[in-house]
C-alpha cells in the first residue's frame, strides 16, 4: 500500500499548481477554495475520481491532490486511484501481464474495497483476457453496435405512442432498419 501511496503522490506532484495563478479557459484568474469534509461531499468533487488523470485539468488535479492529502490518511484513496490508472492503462496497452499483477495486488489489499475489486477482476478476468488477445492498438473490440441497435429500439418505442399490438412494434422496427441500413450503403 506504501508504493501505490508514492506513486500517486508522484504521479500527481509532477505538475505542481500554485492555486493562487489559477486561470480559466477565458484567461480569468479563479480564486480557489480549501476543501472542507462538508464542501467534498457536498459537490462534484467525488466524481474526480472517475475520470482518467490524462484528462484532468490543472485545477482537478490540485483538487484531488488536496482530497489525498486531507482527507486520505491511510492511503487507500490514492491506493485505489493509482490502481484504477494502471489498470486503464494497461487495458489500454493491452498487457495481460500487467493486469495480472494489478490483480494480485488487489488480492493483498487492506481495504474491502479493493478487494471488491479483485472479485470484480476475478469474474471478468476471461473477457479481459480475449479482449487483450483479440484486440489491436488500432482496433479494439467495443460494444457500439448493441448499444446502437438498443438506442434504435428505443427510440421506436417512443415514437410510437404506444403500441397496443407487439407485432405492429416488430413491424415498425423491422422497417426502421431497413431504412437505416439504406442510407448506410446509399
Amino acid at each position: 500500500m506504501k508504493k501505490y501511496k508514492e506513486k500517486a503522490e508522484q504521479r500527481l506532484q509532477a505538475d505542481l499548481i500554485d492555486p493562487k495563478n489559477l486561470i480559466n479557459s477565458k484567461w480569468e484568474t479563479i480564486e480557489y477554495d480549501e476543501i472542507t469534509a462538508d464542501f467534498f461531499i457536498e459537490k462534484w468533487y467525488r466524481k474526480l475520481f472517475f475520470w482518467r488523470e490524462k484528462n484532468l485539468s490543472p485545477i482537478a488535479t490540485l483538487r484531488i491532490n488536496q482530497i489525498f492529502q486531507e482527507f486520505d490518511h491511510l492511503g487507500f484513496l490514492q491506493e485505489a486511484w493509482t490502481l484504477k490508472e494502471d489498470f486503464m492503462d494497461a487495458m489500454d496497452n493491452l498487457d495481460m501481464n500487467e493486469i495480472d499483477r494489478i490483480r494480485d495486488d488487489c488480492l493483498n489489499s487492506e481495504h474491502y474495497r479493493i478487494k471488491q475489486f479483485w472479485r470484480t477482476i476475478k469474474r471478468w478476468y476471461n473477457w479481459i483476457k480475449w479482449f487483450c488477445e483479440h484486440s489491436t492498438p488500432n482496433f479494439k473490440f467495443t460494444n457500439a453496435y448493441t448499444e446502437w441497435v438498443n438506442n434504435l429500439c428505443k427510440v421506436a418505442k417512443r415514437q410510437s405512442h404506444w403500441f397496443k399490438l407487439k407485432d405492429m412494434y416488430i413491424r415498425k422496427l423491422t422497417a426502421k432498419f431497413c431504412h437505416k441500413n439504406l442510407q448506410i450503403y446509399t
